[in-house]
């Protein structure tokens, strides 16, 4: 298992442009474009939110993927009213309303990063087509099922944001210890950030989930694809063009995550 603790300001084991952590890709991210984009966001959000009750069920806690979904619509300040409409609506795709099936594309962008893409659609024949063309236009290659798989861990991934406020009565040693103690394999306090991440087994998901919310009352859960080691990307064009490719994908009504494993660290 691996712990990592109280790192030294400035240090981030989480970088930058790394999709499929909290820290960068599903918070920041998520929220420089909620301001531009809000509409787009809350509609992909319903559909996720949607499609995970009506295949799981609308129990948040025994349905992980519907608690994950609603976690990131709540951290994107989507009005609850639109959430609860969203799991509602569930039983209506049920009597026969458009159904969606989520589906997994995988492949090498620019510079030859891994990069695993999560949509939902309710048409491949539109989808698959659209997620090509933006890897042919911007120096990819869209691979077979498993080719970058491999490379990546499925983990229940974890952020509480703003520690010193949220947590009066629990410093971060007990925050640590609560963790481990329902399946967390990772630890980190941001202490720049004033953040937590922690990490487990999609399995402990509920576990972990409820553990912090007594803890902080609010944090934010999702389903990740970790990548299990980090390739550097340069200043300069390659990490322009990477970031083009990677915001080309995030752009695709369809597309409701993209994980890889680039890094801007040096």
């Amino acid at each position: 298992m691996l712990f990592r603790f109280l790192r030294p300001l400035g240090f981030r084991s989480t970088p930058p442009l790394c999709a499929g952590h909290s820290k960068w890709h599903n918070i920041r991210h998520q929220k420089a474009a909620a301001d531009a984009k809000r509409s787009q966001i809350f509609t992909k959000l319903s559909t996720e939110i949607t499609a995970a009750a009506r295949e799981g069920g609308i129990d948040p806690i025994m349905n992980l993927r519907l608690g994950a979904a609603i976690s990131r619509a709540r951290n994107s300040n989507m009005p609850k009213d639109n959430i609860d409409k969203a799991v509602r609506k569930a039983a209506g795709d049920r009597e026969g309303g458009v159904v969606f099936e989520q589906v997994m594309y995988e492949g090498h962008g620019p510079a030859g990063i891994a990069v695993m893409i999560e949509a939902l659609t309710d048409n491949r024949n539109r989808t698959a087509p659209q997620v090509r063309h933006v890897f042919s236009k911007l120096g990819g290659a869209i691979g077979s099922q498993g080719s970058v798989a491999w490379m990546f861990d499925r983990k229940a991934v974890f952020t509480l944001e703003d520690v010193s406020k949220k947590i009066k009565d629990a410093n971060t040693d007990q925050v640590l210890e609560a963790s481990l103690d329902v399946g967390a394999d990772f630890f980190e306090y941001y202490e720049e950030d004033d953040m937590i991440e922690v990490r487990g087994a999609p399995s402990d998901y509920a576990r972990i989930a409820q553990t912090l919310e007594k803890i902080s009352g609010a944090f934010m859960g999702e389903l990740a694809y970790i990548p299990q080691t980090y390739m550097t990307i340069p200043e300069g064009e390659q990490r322009e063009l990477v970031s083009k490719f990677l915001d080309a994908l995030e752009d695709l009504d369809d597309v409701q995550h993209v994980f890889h494993n680039a890094s801007q660290d040096s």
